[in-house]
């Protein structure tokens, strides 16, 4: 990715267990050695340390899914230890934001949008820069997106080809505007 011109890399952890999580967080490091610009990558947290490893295994941002019940707390308590620069918030729906809206504003410095929701509607809530995770293949689509104040990327399976140059997709988005 970082030899095709991506600007970063966005990693989740899905392990199931404790020996996986670390596993994942061994894997982290190893990516972190060869590639040349900032990982953003979570998954799995489930207490402070988690968040500490990830960001020790070279993540510039560590990520915290907001759709388990304790994120909030843990958010707001990793942004103080840590810094709100090096946390971002994932959220599955807007109800997630809408809810924790003021954590969001207070302790994170990114969103990850696990799906396209309604971006007028999200960015009508909060001007956090945000990345938008999607299936779709369709360029057109993409530059729809990324028209969108507030999104500062996309993510998903047209991005995730590791065959993809991100040099000249770039210069088509400049080219749309």
């Amino acid at each position: 990715y970082s030899e095709n011109g991506a600007d970063e890399l966005l990693v989740f952890d899905l392990s199931r267990d404790d020996d996986e999580h670390e596993e994942a967080i061994n894997l982290m490091r190893k990516i972190n050695r060869v590639i040349r610009i900032p990982m953003i990558a979570g998954g799995n947290v489930k207490r402070l340390e988690d968040i500490k490893k990830i960001l020790y295994a070279g993540a510039k941002r560590a990520i915290v899914n907001f759709s388990k019940p304790e994120s909030a707390h843990r958010v707001e308590e990793a942004a103080r230890r840590f810094g709100r620069e090096k946390i971002v918030v994932s959220l599955n729906d807007f109800d997630g934001l809408f809810k924790h809206q003021r954590t969001v504003k207070e302790y994170c410095s990114g969103l990850v949008f696990m799906h396209i929701l309604d971006l007028n509607s999200v960015m009508n809530v909060t001007d956090i820069p945000s990345i938008i995770v999607t299936d779709t293949k369709e360029e057109s689509e993409l530059f729809r997106i990324l028209k969108n104040s507030g999104i500062e990327g996309v993510s998903g399976e047209y991005m995730s080809r590791t065959d993809r140059e991100f040099t000249a997709f770039k210069e088509r988005c400049e080219e749309e505007g």
